[in-house]
């Protein structure tokens, strides 16, 4: 057969293959928009049409994986603000005060918008554009309603007479006929309305969480919420001041906010992150929560803010989700200069790419490393820890990671408003290991990042929940101390038991065994 006679058989056939994929995409795509069109003008009420394509999109990619997942509008820009580490707020750390139950501020961030305006630590929010907290809460109750596109929600409800909270599941249409109301005197959700309750709930019954999340968190968020938004556009926000019982309204105009994901051990005067460990400054502590836009810059800063190589390293990825691959790959080329980082594959098993080491090293190799990770490293920080546990570069000192060993691509959807969060590569480790850590597997299966033999250190959930509040309280009155402009009102109290951190610990009493010892003053 002549080749132009072959060559446009090849043509017609990859034509009508394209034909025919489209035409099947094309009677997919109408089938799902008649049954919308269906539901919207025949549904006994009425239906919103953007939360109905929500609830199908969400509906499509629910049997992928766990990790696949729509962002809707309402949730892809606080995804986008935590990839690119920054967005437009205010700058305030907030909480909600255990005894008041109102919103808090912490403390004012230097030089931004509330910081220049005059917001004090220990300012009491009580309205944000006119809006009460108790609304504000109400409505981001509604909205985690609404994001919750599976059935059922769960409630924690505290009961009259019994201690332990029960925990109470309803659908939807159950929790939107009741009527909730704040008792902002006892920091709970109770039941405005006593009439048509669903047979598990009292009219005493009291709310004390939503879909895991307590009141104080769905506060907060809410809050934060509403003070995020464009920059240069203004906020007002009603404060209360405790000091000299005054109630203030303060305009505040929106500034660009950047999020830390690099963080040290304390801070230095000028407010800057001091990375020497505080009871042993010839360890270095690099506390990396995340993998966005500014981590791998901002750990090259934290390693040549040494004025000396110090003698030791933590690397400390506990409670680190992951974030960028990039960003893992390029942490990892800081500390190995040959051999493997990790490797992709994509559908059907087959290598999408092999991500190596360079030459250039920016910590010298005899300086002894350790790795922290716990329950919660997943992802990306998983690759850092396999990485240079397999290259013998580091121990890895905690106790077992997450186990997800998946690449995830964001596509963005609606002119950037929402997108798809769709797992497109698995990854492996350089000795070509599995991470991911399958629905049905067992403890005895090779998944996650183990610590090495002799340095697992497993902390109960008490121990790993101080430890986290422990360490936080410890940045706030470091970040207060640092800024002498800011009255220190309200900071965290000292605990009656002295935190310890036995992970943290096991790293030390390591490398101080690796380095040569301090030498005794004369």
């Amino acid at each position: 057969m002549p080749f132009r006679n072959l060559l446009v058989i090849i043509i017609a056939a990859v034509f009508s293959i394209a034909c025919y994929q489209k035409a099947v995409s094309s009677r997919y795509a109408g089938e799902l928009s008649y049954a919308m069109q269906l539901i919207e003008n025949n549904y006994v009420e009425e239906v919103d049409p953007q939360q109905l394509f929500d609830r199908a999109i969400s509906g499509m990619v629910k049997g992928l994986d766990p990790n696949s997942i729509y962002l809707p509008p309402s949730q892809f820009p606080q995804f986008d603000e935590s990839l690119k580490q920054r967005f437009g707020g205010v700058g305030v750390f907030v909480g909600v005060n255990e005894d008041t139950h109102r919103l808090t501020v912490l403390t004012p961030l230097p030089d931004t918008p509330a910081w220049r305006a005059g917001i004090l630590a220990g300012d009491e929010i009580m309205a944000i554009d006119g809006v009460p907290q108790e609304q504000i809460l109400l409505a981001a109750i509604a909205e985690r309603m609404e994001k919750n596109t599976s059935e059922p929600i769960a409630l924690s409800v505290k009961k009259p007479g019994i201690e332990e909270p029960a925990s109470i599941s309803l659908t939807r249409r159950e929790l939107d006929k009741i009527l909730l109301r704040y008792d902002a005197d006892l920091g709970v959700i109770t039941l405005q309305q006593a009439n048509d309750l669903p047979d598990s709930l009292q009219p005493e019954d009291q709310i004390l969480a939503i879909d895991d999340s307590t009141i104080r968190e769905l506060t907060m968020e809410g809050s934060t919420s509403r003070m995020r938004g464009p920059l240069g556009e203004p906020v007002v926000l009603t404060v209360h001041r405790p000091a000299t019982d005054a109630t203030l309204q303060v305009t505040v105009k929106r500034a660009e906010i950047p999020l830390e994901s690099v963080r040290g051990d304390t801070r230095l005067p000028d407010g800057s992150w001091d990375y020497h460990l505080q009871q042993d400054p010839r360890i270095g502590l690099i506390r990396v929560s995340s993998f966005g836009d500014n981590t791998v810059d901002d750990v090259l800063r934290a390693l040549a803010s040494f004025e000396a190589v110090p003698q030791a390293l933590i690397l400390d990825l506990r409670s680190n989700n992951g974030g960028y691959l990039r960003g893992a790959v390029e942490m990892c080329d800081m500390f190995i200069d040959k051999g493997k980082i990790v490797q992709t594959l994509g559908r059907g098993g087959h290598v999408d790419k092999t991500y190596t080491a360079g030459t250039s090293l920016r910590l010298p190799k005899n300086v002894p490393m350790v790795v922290l990770v716990d329950n919660y490293s997943a992802s990306a920080a998983e690759i850092v820890a396999a990485c240079l546990q397999d290259h013998q570069r580091a121990i890895v000192v905690g106790e077992r990671s997450y186990g997800k060993g998946t690449v995830q691509q964001v596509y963005p959807l609606k002119n950037g408003r929402s997108a798809l969060k769709l797992t497109t590569d698995s990854y492996w480790r350089p000795s070509g290991a599995n991470i991911h850590r399958r629905e049905d597997a067992t403890d005895q299966d090779q998944w996650g990042v183990r610590p090495n033999p002799g340095f697992e250190i497993v902390l109960t959930a008490q121990e790993q929940e101080a430890v986290i509040r422990d360490r936080g309280d410890r940045d706030l009155k470091s970040l207060q101390s640092a800024n002498t402009d800011i009255p220190l009102v309200d900071q965290p109290p000292e605990p009656e038991v002295p935190v310890v951190d036995r992970q943290l610990n096991k790293a030390i009493e390591y490398l101080q065994g690796r380095i040569a010892p301090q030498k005794a003053a004369a």
